[in-house]
């Protein structure tokens, strides 16, 4: 019952299940056309950190194979509005909801496995799920950004909490161009760098 974080291997089929419980008793949709099961994949594509044009593009792709030849204007508009108001308005309202009856049933029982519950309602919001993503997008940066600093470290690496994250950002500061930023995305770093430390010096 507890949902597995978005990089479990098991995610897809974790999110399906819950929100296939939400159309059916809270939307009272009708779950034999799987919508809750294209919303899941999006959902989790979404918290993976895929990009807009990643998730249209594998999308366009998964129509063409199944000999389907979509409009593509149509196309990339409807995935936009299905990402903007199913997944990050919709979907985060279902999985809150089922978040806080599943803690009251948990708590209820006396099971300690309700402070396992991740927070898959922020996740959605921000569009991130690692916790380097989240700590460089809490300290002021946009989601692409965070993304690709996130990508540009060692895959070993330990996960940054925010300050660490900061530090780490202060560290690079003169050899961003290195970290594969395009050149407006190392001007929002330095931007940010510097209203950080004025911030701080005031």
């Amino acid at each position: 019952m507890i949902p597995l974080l978005p990089n479990d291997p098991g995610a897809f089929h974790s999110y399906a299940s819950i929100l296939k419980l939400c159309h059916e008793i809270i939307l009272g949709v009708d779950t034999s056309k799987n919508l809750h099961r294209f919303h899941a994949v999006l959902a989790r594509k979404w918290m993976l950190g895929y990009s807009l044009p990643r998730i249209i593009n594998e999308g366009l792709r998964n129509e063409r194979e199944r000999g389907r030849s979509p409009n593509l204007r149509k196309y990339i508009r409807n995935t936009l509005e299905v990402v903007e108001e199913a997944i990050r308005f919709q979907t985060i309202r279902l999985f809150g909801c089922y978040k806080t009856l599943l803690e009251h049933a948990l708590s209820a029982r006396g099971d300690i496995s309700v402070s396992r519950i991740p927070d898959v309602e922020l996740y959605l919001e921000i569009g991130a799920s690692n916790k380097t993503t989240i700590s460089f997008i809490s300290l002021g940066l946009s989601r692409a950004v965070a993304i690709s600093l996130s990508g540009a470290r060692g895959e070993f690496e330990s996960e940054l909490e925010i300050e660490e994250a900061l530090t780490w950002l202060q560290s690079h500061s003169e050899n961003l161009g290195s970290l594969r930023l395009s050149p407006l995305q190392i001007r929002e770093v330095l931007k940010l760098l510097e209203t950080i430390k004025a911030r701080r010096q005031n």
